[in-house]
């Protein structure tokens, strides 16, 4: 699979996705964040995320568990939600309320499962390639 090739992504992630354009458009979103997310945000809320972002998004869950430690980002019923750090989990697909690790655990297992398909197709044009090696030796130009 090459970095650019599109992955459907679930509804939940979408919807998580919308939710943070439209906390970001009230100016929620804080300072650190970057066009870049904003725009993969779009695409997200349209179905899809390149598998590059696939990538990026489980190692930005694993490494932004700790956000989820102030009220303000983790709990809807905070004054002050959502914090910056709620804006930027729901940017990438995920709910800092319900479930945070869902959209991690959905990346880690569809990154999975493309390796594992990609392990197979590989194996299985070897495979065939030594196929076609060993008919061109026997069949072909192995005849002298």
């Amino acid at each position: 699979m090459n970095d650019n090739d599109q992955i459907k992504v679930p509804s939940y992630l979408a919807s998580n996705a919308k939710r943070g354009l439209d906390y970001n458009a009230q100016g929620l979103g804080g300072k650190g964040l970057v066009d870049r997310t904003i725009r993969e945000a779009r695409k997200m809320a349209k179905g899809s995320v390149s598998y590059n972002k696939l990538r990026r998004m489980a190692a930005w869950f694993a490494r932004h568990q700790s956000d989820l430690k102030s009220p303000k980002n983790s709990d809807s019923n905070h004054d002050k939600y959502p914090g910056p750090g709620a804006v930027a989990w729901l940017l990438w697909g995920g709910n800092p309320t319900s479930d945070p690790m869902k959209a991690y655990r959905w990346c880690m297992g569809k990154i999975k499962s493309i390796e594992s398909a990609e392990k197979k197709s590989k194996k299985s044009s070897i495979s065939s390639l030594i196929l076609a090696i060993d008919d061109l030796y026997y069949n072909g130009l192995g005849k002298s």
